[in-house]
C-alpha cells in the first residue's frame, strides 16, 4: 500500500551537545551515513514524506534533494522551533492537513533493526528497557496496548519508541482539533492515548540517537543492511557522508565549498565530476576502488609520483605575481602554524616548555619555530596542486588514479599552490600512515617533564620512504624543506584531534622539526 511518512524534524537536538552545534540531528552520522537516510530506506519508494523543518533545515533539505532525488517530500518550516511557544506538538499542528492518507509517525532520532511494517492496521512500537525513566511507557496485555503512560507515571519497561502506524487518520486529526492544548502540550502521544484501545504493540530492537549515550551506542551496534565503513578522521566544521551510491562533501564554512567546487574544474582530469551543488555541500558519484593505503608498495607509490609529475603543471608567474606568491606562502605556513600552535598551548598550557623528548633535551615549541628560516620555507614554487595528498585521498584500481578531497585554495589562491606542500603531505603520509591512526599503533606516555612517543611504521613504509627520498634528491627538491613542511602540517593539525593523539601529533612534529632546523 501507498502511505505517508511523518519525520519530524524541526527541533535542535540540544541534549546531542557539539554533535548538532552546525548540523540538523537526523544528519548526525552513523557509519559515515546520516540517520534521516537509514530511516528513509526503511520504508517503500511510493511513500511520501512530511517533514517539518527547521534548526538547521536548509542544510536537511539540501542534502535529501541530492541524497534521495527519487523521493517525494513536503517540507514546512517550523517557526520557532525552539524556546517559548515550541513543541512537537506545535511543529505536528503545522503539518496536520498535509495528512491526507494512513502513516508512519517516526521521531527522526529513531532506528531500529527491524522492517518498519505499513499503517494497515494502528500499530505503536516499543522497545523493552531496563531504564524506562527517561521515556513514555506502554501497559500491555496479550498484545493489546492498554495504556500510554506519560514518564514516571508507570513501572513498566516497555519503552514508547517514536514509532506508530496509524491507520485511521481521520481519527487522529480530529482529536487534535478537539484538544489542541493537550496536543500542543504532549505531540502525538495525545491522540494515541486517546485511540489506544485500537492500537496494538510492535517490538522492536530500538536504538535512540536522541542522547549522547543512545548515539555512542548505535555506532558500536546499529548493523544496517549495506554497511559502510569508510575510514574518516573527523573534523567538527566538514562531514562526508556515503548514500545513495552519492559522496556528499558538507561544511559549515560557504566559501570553502564555493572554492572546492571552482578548484574541481581546475583539476577536473584527476578529480570526481561534481553532480550536484548546494551553498554547504556538494556531491559526486561514488567511485568504486579502494585507497591507495591499503595497497600501497614501492612500485605503486612510483606510479603515483609518474602521474603527479603530469599533474604538477608549473606556473610562470609575473614579477608581482611571484612576490604575491611568496608572501602567501610565508603566511600560509609561518602565520598559520603559529595561531595553531597558539591554539594548542590554550588547551595544554603546560606544554609551553622545554623537555625531554624520546631520550633528547628539546627546547620549548616557540624556540624550536625561531629556527627555521621562515624567508627559504617561503619561497615556493607555483604548481598546480592538490593540497591534501595524503593516501587516504587518492583511490587506486590498477589502472588509474583518482584524488579526493582536494584543498580548496592555497591560502586563497585557486589555480596554483607549492609543490612543496604536496611534497609534505605525500611525506606526512608515509611516515604516518592512517591505519597506524586508527589501529592505534602509536603511543605517548608523559611523565613530569620527560615524554616518550613512539610509531609501528610497517616495513614496506620504510622501503616507500627510502624510495621518496631518492626521488626527490633526482629531482633537485629541497629534503629538508620537505621534512620541515611535513613536521609543521604535524603541529598544525594536531589541535583538530582529540587526546592522546593531538598531544603525540604535537611532539612527533617537534621531534621532526628539531632535526631538519638543526
Amino acid at each position: 500500500m501507498s502511505y505517508q511518512v511523518l519525520i519530524p524534524c524541526a527541533g535542535t537536538g540540544s541534549r546531542l551537545r557539539n554533535e548538532t552545534k552546525l548540523l540538523n540531528k537526523s544528519l548526525i552520522h552513523i557509519k559515515n551515513k546520516p540517520i534521516i537516510s537509514y530511516i528513509l530506506e526503511k520504508f517503500p519508494n511510493d511513500c511520501e514524506f512530511i517533514i517539518p523543518v527547521g534548526y538547521k533545515g536548509k542544510d536537511l533539505i539540501d542534502y535529501l534533494s541530492i541524497a534521495h532525488k527519487d523521493r517525494k517530500f513536503i517540507f514546512e518550516n517550523i517557526s520557532p522551533y525552539e524556546g517559548k511557544g515550541s513543541s512537537l506538538g506545535f511543529t505536528l499542528s503545522k503539518v496536520i492537513d498535509n495528512i491526507n492518507d494512513s502513516f508512519v509517525f517516526i521521531s527522526c532520532d529513531t532506528l531500529v533493526a527491524e522492517d518498519i511494517p505499513s499503517p494497515e492496521s494502528n500499530w505503536i512500537g516499543y522497545c523493552q528497557v531496563n531504564d524506562s525513566s527517561d521515556y513514555r511507557t506502554l501497559e500491555i496485555k496479550n498484545g493489546k496496548i492498554l495504556k500510554l503512560n506519560e514518564k514516571l507515571e508507570s513501572n513498566s519497561n516497555n519503552a514508547y519508541i517514536g514509532l506508530a502506524g496509524i491507520n485511521k487518520y481521520d481519527d487522529f486529526k480530529a482529536f487534535y482539533k478537539s484538544n489542541k492544548s493537550e496536543f500542543f502540550k504532549k505531540g502525538e502521544s495525545y491522540p494515541l492515548s486517546q485511540m489506544i484501545s485500537e492500537f496494538t504493540a510492535k517490538q522492536f530492537t530500538w536504538f535512540d540517537t536522541g542522547s549522547i549515550p543512545g548515539l555512542n551506542n548505535t555506532r558500536l551496534n546499529y548493523e544496517p543492511n549495506k554497511k559502510v565503513t569508510h575510514n574518516i578522521l573527523e573534523k567538527e566544521e566538514e562531514k562526508i557522508w556515503f548514500t545513495s551510491n552519492k559522496v556528499i562533501k558538507f561544511s559549515s564554512d560557504e566559501s570553502f565549498i564555493k572554492d572546492r567546487i571552482k578548484r574541481s574544474k581546475i583539476i577536473q582530469n584527476y578529480v570526481p565530476e561534481i553532480t550536484d551543488e548546494k551553498k554547504n555541500m556538494y556531491s559526486y558519484e561514488y567511485i568504486p576502488g579502494d585507497v591507495l593505503s591499503s595497497q600501497l608498495t614501492t612500485e605503486v607509490f612510483a606510479k603515483l609520483l609518474n602521474v603527479l609529475e603530469g599533474f604538477w603543471e608549473k606556473k610562470e608567474l609575473s614579477e608581482k605575481e611571484s612576490l604575491s606568491f611568496t608572501y602567501s606562502c610565508h603566511e600560509f605556513y609561518k602565520d598559520k602554524t603559529f595561531q595553531r600552535i597558539e591554539g594548542f598551548l590554550n588547551m595544554y598550557p603546560f606544554s609551553n616548555k622545554d623537555v625531554t623528548l624520546n631520550g633528547k633535551k628539546t627546547d620549548t615549541p616557540y624556540s624550536i619555530l625561531e629556527k627555521i628560516n621562515w624567508n627559504n620555507l617561503s619561497k615556493g614554487l607555483p604548481v598546480v596542486f592538490h593540497g591534501d595528498l595524503h593516501f587516504e585521498n587518492i583511490l587506486y584500481d590498477s589502472k588509474k588514479f583518482t584524488f579526493l578531497d582536494w584543498r580548496q585554495n592555497f591560502n586563497g589562491l585557486l589555480h596554483y599552490g607549492d609543490i612543496y606542500y604536496d611534497l609534505a603531505k605525500l611525506l606526512h603520509g608515509i611516515l604516518l600512515p592512517h591505519k597506524i591512526v586508527i589501529d592505534g599503533m602509536y603511543s605517548i606516555s608523559e611523565s613530569e617533564d620527560d615524554i616518550t612517543i613512539n610509531i609501528k611504521l610497517p616495513d614496506h613504509y620504510l622501503k616507500i620512504y627510502d624510495f621518496y627520498i631518492s626521488w626527490l634528491k633526482s629531482q633537485d627538491f629541497d629534503i629538508d624543506k620537505v621534512h620541515i613542511l611535513c613536521a609543521l602540517i604535524y603541529l598544525n593539525i594536531a589541535p583538530l584531534h582529540h587526546h592522546p593523539y593531538s598531544r603525540f601529533l604535537f611532539y612527533y612534529g617537534l621531534e621532526l622539526l628539531e632535526k631538519y632546523v638543526e
